[in-house]
């Protein structure tokens, strides 16, 4: 037994000195590995990336995969590696009849969906570009009173802030939901701007997430989400609120 430890002992010495640990470091002699750096020729790869990103995955094709790509998207603030899956699912929310997507019967059933708070999560252009917003963007709605608060990115630095009254159409004929915005104010800053009416498209509208796209032939698209989950009995498949 005396001559176990002892081997083990000029063992831990010899360790010691040939990864130059001092004595008094000893007990943390790990650290030292930790510290080696890893051979310049060995490649890393990641396992999930190449599927995410790859161009012979399967496009998105039904409504849970839409909603939960840009629901996640626009709650962790992140494109997951993968903007392209983005683009997809604001396409085939495109081609998703309007009741599916806005499964509300009139103007005023969707001005009550709209009531309340939304942060905005993310622009995706149409060609696939992604902006994350940023944290102090958002837009509260007031069904009662047909008003609006919003403050979204501007072309220059800072938050373009308006707020006024808001009207929402359905027209089931040409299948579209669209708000129509008309600013009382409009500021960027402290800079006061002209206060010029305009049209949303309404894309998607739930519980949880509201998709808008300027005006009425573009293909770009803004996702909001609330800043709270509800609480609800009846869950989707994806466990959200319808």
């Amino acid at each position: 037994q005396v001559r176990k430890v002892a081997k083990q002992m000029l063992f831990q010495r010899e360790a010691r000195s040939f990864l130059k640990v001092k004595e008094e470091d000893a007990a943390i002699e790990f650290t030292k590995i930790g510290r080696l750096r890893a051979p310049a020729d060995v490649k890393r790869y990641s396992t999930t990336d190449a599927w995410l990103t790859s161009a012979a995955r399967k496009p998105v094709n039904t409504l849970a995969e839409a909603r939960m790509l840009l629901r996640s998207a626009a709650v962790k603030r992140s494109d997951g590696g993968a903007p392209q899956r983005l683009r997809q699912a604001v396409t085939f929310l495109q081609q998703t009849p309007l009741p599916t997507r806005v499964p509300h019967a009139d103007a005023a059933a969707v001005a009550a969906a709209l009531e309340g708070e939304w942060l905005l999560g993310f622009t995706v252009s149409a060609r696939g570009a992604i902006a994350i917003a940023p944290t102090e963007a958002q837009q509260i709605f007031s069904a009662a009173e047909h008003s609006f608060e919003r403050a979204m990115p501007a072309a220059l630095p800072g938050l373009l802030r308006s707020g006024g009254t808001f009207s929402a159409k359905v027209d089931a004929a040409t299948s579209t939901a669209t708000l129509s915005l008309s600013p009382h104010r409009t500021s960027l800053g402290p800079l006061p701007l002209p206060a010029t009416p305009y049209t949303e498209r309404l894309l998607y509208l739930d519980s949880l997430m509201c998709i808008t796209q300027p005006g009425t032939d573009s293909a770009d698209a803004t996702i909001w989400v609330r800043p709270t989950m509800k609480i609800s009995n009846e869950l989707d498949e994806d466990g959200f609120e319808p």
